[in-house]
């Protein structure tokens, strides 16, 4: 019997999740580990009850079936209703396709588009599942930095031009609000980053998962208000501004016409079908939580509020260490610290969270697997009591080393 595995598993691996056997360990022990690694927000708020009744509901008329493979009509019209409300982005039913999750989305996207030694363009930090999606289908990734200018993290679009200029870019990637930096774009960088992807016809892909989680005076605009007649997809989904992260829901919206968007739409429709359907319940369950937007408008700005007070509150503790420094986040719930190997006494960052999860048992994410080294993310959901606990924890770390 010939045991080899598949080349490609090699690069399936998620830096966040990175320790878990490690803490399973450590908790069998006895130890109380203090998780601020995973952005799971319904471990810390209740996914709002008009959601689960309406997850009740579905179950009750008997949505356990499997659904259309592009996801139920209902649904995708929802999702048409939002995004015309939101950012008076108008288009068809059918240029959404449901999905399980946006990772499942990632997925699809590597597969109908990406051959062996084709570029894509990535800027770091990233959320790490898009690598492992690109490197399995051979992709080269050119990646490109966001800067810390003035205490606020943004991006070069002279340099990124030169890189679609000198590069045959195929897809290039922006996650905005940022995981794992909290960022958010001004207008004038959005407008830009369009203007680069038509002009060198690139697909641009535009990953808004924490579209609604914005704050410290920050407006959130999609890449839909500056795009032009140009091929791009949005990732969205329900994990996180609905706080239903265990329904796996994300989608895909092709919003316009051209050649490579009808494509693509298509390769996705085959693709999905390979899985048959996404959460029939769950799609079922959000279409229903959809019609009721006072009720959701209501959740998401207590949400959003605690998540801002934690948030600052996390980066004032954290700014507050030696040998540690945190640009203010502006959306989504994570920060991203700078370390100083030399006060810390650590080889690299994923040194400093082994350490600190051995010595203060306190769980972090190693920068690195974001795609930038001599950082680490937090996850700022956790009440304030337990995030000034990680404070005091790291302090006690930093005047121990």
């Amino acid at each position: 019997m010939n045991a080899k595995l598949a080349e490609i598993v090699k690069y399936a691996h998620n830096p966040i999740s990175e320790y878990d056997l490690l803490v399973e360990k450590l908790i069998k022990q006895g130890k109380e580990i203090i998780k601020l690694n995973q952005g799971d927000p319904a471990i810390f708020f209740k996914t709002p009850k008009h959601i689960i009744e309406a997850y009740k509901r579905a179950l009750d008329e008997g949505h356990t079936n499997y659904s259309s493979i592009e996801g139920v009509s209902e649904l995708r019209n929802k999702i048409k209703e939002r995004y015309h409300n939101l950012y008076n982005l108008d288009f068809d039913e059918e240029r959404v396709i449901i999905t399980n999750g946006v990772s499942e989305a990632i997925m699809f996207l590597n597969n109908a588009y990406i051959n062996k030694n084709d570029n894509v363009l990535i800027l770091s930090p990233f959320y790490p599942i898009y690598i492992p999606f690109a490197k399995m289908r051979g992709a080269r990734i050119i990646f490109d930095k966001y800067e810390e200018i003035n205490d606020e993290w943004t991006i070069n679009t002279e340099r990124i031009e030169k890189i679609a200029k000198n590069k045959k870019i195929k897809y290039m990637v922006l996650i905005n609000p940022n995981n794992p930096t909290g960022a958010v774009l001004s207008e004038d960088k959005l407008d830009e980053i369009a203007r680069i992807a038509k002009k060198n016809n690139i697909l641009l892909i535009s990953d808004e998962i924490y579209d609604e989680i914005v704050y410290n005076g920050a407006k959130f605009h999609s890449i839909s208000e500056f795009v032009d007649d140009q091929p791009y997809i949005i990732f969205n989904g329900f994990s996180k501004d609905y706080d239903a992260t265990g329904f796996r829901l994300g989608y895909a919206i092709f919003p316009n016409k051209d050649s490579l968007s009808n494509k693509l739409l298509d390769a996705f429709i085959k693709l999905a079908s390979l899985r048959i359907s996404s959460n029939t319940p769950a799609q079922y369950a959000m279409a229903y939580a959809l019609d009721d937007e006072k009720e959701h408008k209501n959740e998401i700005y207590k949400m959003r509020k605690e998540i801002e007070k934690r948030t600052n509150f996390l980066t004032e503790g954290i700014n507050g260490i030696r040998g540690m420094h945190a640009v203010r986040p502006r959306g989504a719930f994570y920060i991203f610290a700078s370390i100083d190997k030399k006060v810390f006494k650590v080889k690299d960052d994923k040194d400093f969270v082994y350490k600190l999860l051995i010595k203060k048992s306190l769980y972090l994410s190693p920068g690195s697997g974001f795609g930038m080294k001599d950082y680490v993310r937090f996850v700022s959901l956790a009440p304030q009591e337990i995030l000034e606990k990680a404070i005091n924890l790291l302090n006690e770390f930093e005047k121990g080393a």
